[in-house]
């Protein structure tokens, strides 16, 4: 099973696996100056060369089946070249708006961009309004069927999921449909939460480590995960804020921060 996804942590070759074990920096390096032509020549973009990358790796390794993860909104995104098993939106929020629009409903139609004819379209979006902007996107473009999940279900008792947080089983509701959309082989799975998503990880992702004190950074939930309360957290984020004020300042002020939570220009809060 191949995965395809976007950013990287460490190196760049984390986001193309087979059966967990990242694509080796020699392959990486070997398809990059077999596409090198290819890539200059449509000047291509770092996602998009990264993709055919992907794609050429997973094609050459022989997997039967691959998660492919959108980079940036859908229609046009640089994956959405191939034909798939499925095509799944989990929810819509307000991202990326320099690129794919002011409103929920605009990224809705973009994200629904990745419908194609006679193939399952699966989406876990929860706003009605929303749901009813990708159904509709979906349907013109042909997919079918279409799968509108239910992802407000309590998780079934005794079940457990690897990755960390209440709103992962939204996720887990809506990789469920996706499974049971699938054709044989390769689905369908039945009503039950398989075994194999207790054991999901995402390194980075939630990643608790370090024992019970680490999991204190984690409080209270938000509509899309966690949000952190450890007040070296929010010292960091002032940092971050105070450090770029700095950085815009200097040329206006004599290397002065005109940030009121900055003393003098080389300090942080």
């Amino acid at each position: 099973m191949g995965v395809y996804t976007s950013p990287h942590l460490v190196s760049v070759c984390e986001r193309v696996t087979v059966d967990g074990e990242p694509m080796s920096e020699e392959a990486f390096a070997a398809w990059t100056e077999r596409l090198q032509g290819e890539i200059e020549r449509l000047d291509a973009s770092f996602f998009e060369a990264t993709t055919a990358i992907a794609f050429a790796d997973l094609a050459a390794r022989g997997v039967d089946i691959a998660v492919i993860e959108v980079g940036l909104g859908g229609r046009l995104d640089a994956t959405n070249v191939i034909t798939p098993l499925a095509s799944v939106v989990t929810k819509i929020a307000l991202e990326h708006t320099d690129y794919l629009g002011p409103t929920l409903a605009g990224i809705a139609r973009e994200k629904a961009g990745i419908a194609k004819p006679d193939v399952p379209f699966v989406t876990g979006e929860p706003n009605p309004e929303i749901r009813r902007v990708l159904v509709e996107e979906a349907h013109a473009r042909g997919a079918r069927p279409i799968v509108v999940v239910d992802t407000r279900r309590p998780p079934p008792l005794g079940a457990r999921l690897g990755l960390k947080g209440p709103h992962q089983w939204h996720n887990a509701w809506v990789a469920l449909a996706a499974l049971n959309a699938l054709p044989a082989p390769f689905g369908p799975v039945g009503e039950d939460i398989p075994a194999g998503f207790a054991a999901a990880t995402i390194a980075g992702r939630f990643d608790v480590r370090g024992g019970a004190a680490a999991g204190s950074s984690t409080s209270r939930t938000t509509p899309m995960g966690w949000r952190c309360s450890s007040r070296r957290c929010a010292r960091s984020a002032r940092r971050a804020r105070c450090t770029r004020s700095w950085a815009s300042a200097t040329t206006r002020n004599g290397g002065r921060c005109s940030n009121a939570c900055c003393r003098k220009s080389t300090d942080w809060c």
